[in-house]
């Protein structure tokens, strides 16, 4: 899936803005050490005061010769062992028509219920119930949410808005890719008209998919999949 660019992400404070300078980092970082990794001390996930960028940041010099990361095999979604993309496969011809590959949408999805459950269960902690969603959700609390994309990505803008891109090939290449997910959460979702409908028919209601999906949401579980996906093939799955 080809990446939807744009200017870096603003500063947003409020709503569904991301995790990672709140403590949430910090518990990441301790995860990974638990598995056998490594997380430099030294990095940190905050805003730049500058440009109010979101991202991982130096709190103090760093050794050329230091290790900044290291992570262990098991601490890593690798696309095709994703639960979500097993299911679609196994839907075989009726997940065909999907734009994107099964492979993104299934990472996507996992990324998604990832960071729902990963809300979900620091709700319950709230209300005193003990425990996280998955293995994975240390990692999922830091993702950034769909209000850090908003600023960034053209995808999200109004139409007005992109117009500033008009003379740019990339006004065309936002549109069509905006067009292919809505195609795809049309079909996933089991209806027709961006946003409209409950995100729990199609695709997802064969699949038996935990939580409902938004547009909103499911554009910004693609977007984490280009922005934070290796590629490369081990033999046993894609990074």
């Amino acid at each position: 899936m080809a990446a939807i660019v744009g200017p870096a992400a603003k500063r947003r404070r409020t709503g569904d803005a991301g995790g990672g300078d709140d403590g949430t980092f910090e518990a990441c970082r301790r995860w990974v050490h638990e598995q056998g990794g490594h997380v430099d001390p030294s990095l940190v996930v905050g805003f730049d005061d500058a440009t109010g960028c979101r991202g991982l940041f130096a709190s103090s010099p760093i050794e050329a010769s230091a290790v900044l990361l290291r992570l262990p095999r098991k601490c890593l979604l690798f696309s095709k062992e994703t639960t979500w993309f097993k299911a679609l496969k196994g839907l075989g011809s009726a997940a065909s028509v999907l734009r994107h590959s099964l492979s993104d949408v299934g990472l996507g999805l996992q990324l998604i219920e990832e960071h729902k459950g990963a809300a979900k269960s620091t709700a319950g902690r709230s209300e005193g119930a003990a425990g996280d969603y998955s293995f994975f959700t240390p990692y999922a609390r830091t993702l950034p949410g769909p209000l850090d994309f908003e600023g960034s990505l053209p995808a999200w803008w109004t139409e007005e808005e992109r117009e500033a891109l008009a003379g740019s090939p990339l006004l065309h290449t936002v549109r069509a890719q905006l067009a292919a997910l809505e195609e795809d959460y049309a079909t996933l979702a089991g209806h027709v008209g961006a946003g409209k409908g409950d995100g729990t028919g199609g695709l997802l209601g064969a699949l038996g998919f935990p939580f409902p999906v938004s547009l909103r949401e499911f554009m910004w579980g693609m977007a984490l999949v280009t922005s934070r996906t290796i590629g490369g093939d081990d033999g046993e799955g894609e990074g």
